[in-house]
């Protein structure tokens, strides 16, 4: 009996992680954020040639992640990266399931459970938001579990971001009266994403004071903050090792250029800010004040209190440095959570206003819940299959970039147009300079800026600069350069077309 109670209930969070990851609908490899964030631990695993490429071998922001993504490439199978996300995904529906039990006792009754995770499931699946946004005209589902500057925690692909689920899970370990355990959970996320340092220093703060609040004891409060802090206490060492500041210019310049050039549609309060932000900080207090008798409440608090003063504070003295530490990234839990509380009250009023109607139909309730969770999940296969489909929203540049990966060899760089982000990986050639991939350290960040611009100058024309595209061949080590057809109307006498399709053309560089 000892043995078959953890494996039915190993089984039972297996299965409800592949229904919940199927209904949201993961991506296939290598998608957006997957091009970056996989760069190092494929260079590193021998994917191609991407160990000479310039960005692979620039400092990793990320290396247990880069570890995890090359030891599973090299010695495993690249499909255990969809497992890993079902797992997260599994982790995420536990979290905000737990979370809502301890509140409001959904597991009291088993219609009243499956009617909650029928409508946490649609709330977070593919077809939910394909069916909103084709009646509305707007991703209103993406908006109740996202953060407000456009960070998020779950989405359709394994990236390091993906791990913040175990903030969720430490939430909910917290509520059960365990904060060392909780703590743990709160900073695990930090070792894969150092940008959820800031949230978990927030969590690690109000577990301290709600335990002090609570128990009065100095002597545990302390505990909590001194193993907090010996958890993450490698990450810092790493982070002030390698990403400490070059000089106080280059650390300043390169704060720019990532707060106000590359990722201001995170880091500039100012573009994200407006309705849709708003809303979501509606739904925050909304939670703030269906939880204010509960110990939830004072966890979602001071999250909420330290962002929005840390956000004025980036408001009113415009300081990159403090951007890019993103102080608003705790509404990437706490936008989610709070959906989940409105949802979890929802249904625990509809259940007293009908109890007795509902308690005569438990059958049919449950039946009905699990009829939707059906539905959703066969919206998200029919995703999936479209998705999958290598002909779904067809990309002119796979033919070239199949000839690539076919003929590459050992010395070959690439100019490529900066939009193209998946041909490193799809490839395993490297690359010049793409406008998706770009280093943290500062040094690094200005050069990536530099190449970004001289790319950048090269296809804005509308016929080849040969002297501009000598100087980058010559200056970086460049040997091929792939143009669009439409763009382009003359060709130097240095290239050498080795291919061309109705879309794109790659040509040899001889610089000789």
């Amino acid at each position: 009996m000892h043995t078959k109670k953890p494996l039915l209930s190993i089984g039972y969070f297996l299965l409800w992680a592949l229904v919940f990851a199927i209904s949201y609908t993961p991506w296939p490899l290598y998608s957006s954020n997957q091009n970056p964030y996989f760069l190092h631990g494929l260079a590193d695993g021998g994917l191609g040639f991407l160990k000479k490429d310039w960005l692979a071998r620039t400092t990793d922001p990320f290396p247990v992640f880069s570890f995890l993504v090359r030891i599973t490439y090299q010695s495993l199978h690249q499909y255990l990266f969809y497992f890993y996300y079902i797992l997260l995904c599994g982790i995420y529906i536990y979290g905000m399931v737990g979370i809502a039990s301890n509140i409001y006792n959904i597991r009291s009754s088993r219609s009243k459970y499956f009617t909650y995770l029928a409508l946490v499931v649609a709330i977070h699946s593919s077809a939910g938001r394909y069916l909103w946004y084709k009646v509305f005209g707007v991703d209103l589902i993406w908006y109740l579990q996202s953060g407000v500057s456009g960070h998020h925690i779950l989405g359709s692909i394994f990236q390091p971001s993906i791990f913040g689920v175990l903030i969720i899970l430490s939430i909910y370990i917290f509520l059960q009266r365990k904060p060392f355990l909780a703590v743990l959970f709160a900073t695990l996320p930090v070792a894969f994403n150092f940008t959820y340092l800031l949230s978990a220093a927030v969590l690690t703060l109000s577990y301290i004071i709600i335990t002090f609040k609570e128990e009065k004891s100095i002597k545990k409060a302390s505990l909590i903050g001194l193993f907090a802090l010996i958890l993450v206490l490698p990450v810092l060492s790493y982070v002030y090792i390698f990403f400490g500041p070059t000089s106080s210019e280059i650390w300043s310049k390169s704060h720019y250029i990532l707060a106000s050039f590359r990722s201001s549609h995170h880091a500039i309060p100012k573009r994200w800010l407006g309705t849709r932000s708003y809303g979501q900080i509606l739904l925050i207090i909304v939670a703030l004040y269906l939880t204010r008798k509960t110990r939830l409440f004072l966890v979602m608090l001071f999250s909420f209190l330290a962002a929005t003063t840390l956000t004025i504070i980036q408001i009113l003295l415009d300081s990159n440095s403090l951007a890019m530490l993103y102080p608003w990234r705790v509404s990437v839990f706490l936008v989610p959570i709070s959906t989940c509380i409105i949802a979890v009250h929802i249904v625990s009023y509809i259940f007293k206003k009908f109890r007795h109607p509902i308690s005569k139909n438990q059958k049919v309730v449950t039946l009905l819940s699990l009829t939707i969770i059906f539905l959703v999940l066969m919206g998200g296969v029919i995703n999936m299959k479209f998705i999958f489909d290598p002909n779904f929203k067809k990309d002119t540049s796979i033919p070239m970039m199949n000839f690539v990966k076919k003929t590459k060899s050992p010395g070959e760089i690439y100019l490529i147009p900066t939009g193209l982000q998946k041909f490193r990986l799809y490839t395993g050639a490297p690359i010049f300079v793409d406008w998706k991939s770009h280093p943290w350290k500062d040094i690094e960040v200005i050069e990536w800026y530099n190449r970004i611009v001289g790319a950048r100058s090269f296809y804005r024309e509308d016929e080849i600069d040969c002297q501009k595209l000598k100087k980058i061949s010559v200056d970086y080590g460049v040997t091929h350069v792939v143009l669009e057809n439409r763009h382009f109307s003359s060709r130097c006498v240095v290239l050498h077309e080795v291919y061309k399709d109705d879309d794109y053309s790659v040509f040899k560089i001889n610089t000789e």
